[in-house]
């Protein structure tokens, strides 16, 4: 079987930038540092149908200036069962008591950790990433500090790896949204696979503004491992589809942009609970205040005043 490949290089913020931008168009994605120049990484993709190069060139297109410009090759493969032999750099993952695997694995152990089986086709979705990481050792940390969400939300849901996580940590039913139709039935297809399908339901969905969404909100429970811009901007819209005490996971941002998610989430009347960095990725735990918060809030704020 011959298979197509295209071979981008851009500095590292552009790089996962067109990693994300690339799903649903190609098969296989993989992102790594260029070894001839450490100020580039490569992103690769591979997919069984000749690639248009007008297409991708108007993707990259869509990518902010950068530090470096921005390369494109497309080859044919020869043929190779090439995703095959991709499939062999996914082992299963371990992450926060979560056993993540593909069809490829003829024997899964996962012993007491929960089961995710996810197939090898993309570095984003699949648990190898910072942020997919980071969001479900985030959503163990919720469970830790026993909150127990009743309506949770995965906006964004790509795979649907991360609304399998919500279900099957918390045994609750979830909703999950993406804005491409074939994210929310790779989920649904995820969810069968998982048997989770009862637990999951997936809508094709502009945004939280989106009739369907806005007619199940309040939700007590918001992971959206998006892009930064969009983090920013649907800020004011998040927090009004969370339910007061409600919490919200964030990531798809590198350390250098949480501190702008920080300010427009503060200035959205959110807590930030907890940040975590895996390499260079960062997922944000915020909290909605409750009426119990505010009013922490203002003895501590008495307390210090008289302090002084």
């Amino acid at each position: 079987m011959s298979l197509w490949q295209l071979r981008i290089k851009a500095d590292k913020d552009a790089a996962y930038k067109i990693g994300e931008l690339l799903e649903g168009h190609v098969d296989v994605i993989s992102l790594f540092e260029d070894s001839q120049d450490q100020s580039l990484w490569v992103v690769e993709g591979t997919c069984q149908e000749e690639l248009s190069r007008q297409s991708i060139e108007d993707l990259l297109e869509t990518v902010e200036s950068t530090e470096e410009p921005i390369t494109l090759e497309i080859n044919e493969l020869s043929d190779k069962d090439w995703l095959a032999e991709n499939r062999k750099d996914f082992p299963p993952l371990e992450i926060a008591g979560f056993y993540i695997y593909g069809s490829h694995i003829e024997n899964p152990e996962w012993g007491s950790q929960i089961p995710l089986k996810i197939e090898a086709s993309t570095a984003f979705g699949t648990g190898n990433h910072g942020t997919t990481h980071g969001c479900l050792e985030a959503l163990q940390y919720l469970k830790d500090q026993g909150i127990h969400p009743r309506n949770p939300l995965d906006l964004g849901c790509g795979t649907g790896i991360l609304a399998l996580g919500i279900a099957k940590i918390f045994g609750v039913k979830v909703t999950a949204s993406d804005i491409d139709p074939e994210a929310t039935e790779k989920t649904l297809y995820n969810a069968a696979e998982n048997d989770a399908a009862d637990l999951i339901t997936a809508y094709t969905a502009e945004g939280l503004e989106s009739d369907i969404l806005a007619s199940l909100a309040p939700f007590d429970l918001i992971v959206a491992n998006i892009l930064a811009g969009p983090l920013i901007d649907m800020a004011p819209q998040i927090k009004g589809a969370l339910s007061k005490g409600g919490y919200l996971i964030l990531s798809g941002l590198l350390d250098h942009q949480v501190t702008a998610i920080k300010e427009a989430y503060l200035d959205a009347h959110l807590i930030l609970v907890q940040k975590t960095l895996k390499g260079d990725w960062a997922t944000l735990i915020f909290k909605t205040q409750t009426l119990q918060d505010g009013l922490k809030s203002r003895m501590d704020f008495s307390i210090k005043i008289q302090g002084q």
